[in-house]
């Protein structure tokens, strides 16, 4: 396409130039526009892309030409030859309803220094997301498939603790939005008020404001500190079905952490372990770097039990001197670069499967304590095959011991 008809004349592109064939003189673009661009500086003509289409009745806006939509961060010059960036406000939308997820994304992306960076209907999916793309903003529904968004959101924060979190829910209920804000979310949008508190909510989230929507503005929410600040006190469990789900998943959050730069302690049994340094080899990870600098150490479980078990139960002297001493070395190093120790241990569900069950109970209790003076975000697994009841006895005393119990890491 050449150029463009319109009643003040013909603006047509010709050489890398952009010229308008009419009496009046054609207005200067701001400095950053495409035409502008082009014309002072030919050799970066590729940063504008091609000439954008006119508007729908062949019109150009405000005669001038249309700028391609910018991302994130793009390198252009300024008249000055100054080096300059454009910044946006990179959101990831979060919803299993299809429709509202189409109202959110067309209401925000309208808005200036707003993008929309990806779209997902599933909990697990968001968390894979927020990882890979880093939005600055998630809008979260709580109620999702595979994974709630209250559990979806702890995950984020410990992958992607620089995200924050704007729950949109249809639910009015005070506990709901207080165990959204729980999770460290900066915000509680009630989907029936989102046409007048949708971008409110958003502007005082990027602007570093707490939001309630208006529907459940007379509560008073607790105040959450930063999840960056308390991350590390986390003991959370699983009880798995498959061990292939199991390593699949811890394989993600050992691979996200160490990509992050945390330090991360497994310790494991001997087929676990092999499955999992195949896995995160098999996905990039530098095994033998990350344990040669310190920052990834695989232990034996069965060998590790064995310096600390006695024959009436696990010594809380042996185990708090031995592996206080290792994990607190990799804590210094992770708090030295601003990061976190994550630790996986199989320990506990291997003492189970030896009918054992107070000594796993009481292992349980010195990870506790232990994390009184070290801090540490720890993961357990137990097969579900070994609690015949999910209700009370054995298995309401192993989830007594940790702050949450989860469908996967």
């Amino acid at each position: 396409m050449e150029g463009w008809r319109q009643k003040r004349g013909l603006a047509e592109r010709k050489n890398g130039k952009i010229y308008e064939q009419s009496k009046k003189p054609f207005p200067l673009p701001h400095p950053l526009a495409s035409g502008y661009m082009i014309k002072f500086f030919p050799a970066l003509s590729h940063l504008s892309g091609p000439i954008p289409k006119p508007h729908g009745d062949g019109s150009l806006r405000n005669g001038r030409p249309l700028v391609p939509q910018l991302p994130r961060r793009i390198g252009l010059y300024s008249r000055w030859g100054i080096r300059v960036e454009e910044q946006s406000f990179r959101i990831l939308v979060v919803d299993d309803y299809e429709p509202w997820r189409r109202f959110a994304t067309s209401a925000l992306q309208k808005q200036p220094g707003l993008l929309i960076v990806g779209e997902t209907a599933d909990g697990l999916r968001a968390v894979e997301q927020a990882r890979e793309l880093r939005p600055d903003l998630i809008l979260l529904d709580i109620s999702l498939p595979t994974l709630n968004g209250i559990e979806a959101a702890r995950r984020i924060r410990q992958h992607s603790s620089n995200s924050k979190i704007l729950f949109c829910s249809q639910n009015l209920s005070p506990d709901f939005a207080e165990k959204a804000f729980g999770t460290g979310a900066a915000g509680y949008v009630v989907k029936s008020d989102a046409a007048s508190d949708l971008l409110s909510a958003v502007t005082a989230v990027r602007q570093g404001r707490r939001f309630v929507s208006r529907s459940l503005a007379g509560h008073d929410f607790a105040q959450t500190p930063d999840t960056r600040l308390v991350r590390g006190l986390g003991h959370v469990v699983q009880f798995y079905t498959d061990d292939f789900v199991l390593l699949d998943g811890l394989a993600a959050l050992l691979r996200g952490s160490l990509s992050a730069g945390d330090s991360v302690a497994a310790i494991m049994t001997s087929p676990h372990r092999n499955s999992l340094e195949r896995r995160l080899i098999a996905q990039g990870i530098d095994v033998s770097e990350a344990t040669k600098n310190g920052r990834l150490v695989i232990l034996d479980a069965d060998q590790a039990l064995s310096e600390f078990m006695e024959a009436v139960g696990p010594s809380r002297e042996r185990f708090l001197f031995r592996f206080g001493d290792r994990l607190r070395r990799l804590e210094t190093a992770a708090l030295v670069k601003n990061k976190r120790l994550v630790v996986f241990g199989e320990m506990v569900a291997v003492l189970w499967a030896q009918k054992r069950h107070d000594a796993a109970n009481r292992l349980e209790e010195m990870w506790n304590e232990l994390a009184q003076t070290c801090s540490f975000y720890l993961c357990c697994a137990y097969p579900a095959s070994a609690f015949r009841e999910k209700e009370g006895g054995p298995y309401a005393t192993i989830c007594a011991q940790h702050s949450d119990v989860v469908s996967a890491f």
